[in-house]
């Protein structure tokens, strides 16, 4: 989404070059103002830290829940 934002606003910025009237420019210009709000937005959500690591309590419960699946997907394998 972040990629396609910046794509998008470079294509307004050429537009934004070329317009000759002002009214146009200032429709494209109000477009733009919105549009970096938006990649901002998106930014502020990336995150890059790495997750807390599991509880023992998390990790037993995931352990029963991928075994309670095997056996589901064997017997539907077998059938």
């Amino acid at each position: 989404m972040i990629g396609a934002a910046v794509d998008r606003r470079v294509e307004l910025s050429a537009a934004y070059e070329t317009c000759e009237s002002t009214g146009a420019k200032l429709r494209v210009a109000t477009e733009l103002r919105l549009l970096e709000q938006s990649i901002s937005r998106l930014y502020k959500q990336v995150s890059t830290e790495l997750p807390a690591p599991m509880s023992v309590v998390s990790q037993k419960a995931q352990r029963a829940a991928n075994a309670r699946w095997d056996r589901e997907r064997m017997k539907q394998n077998a059938t």
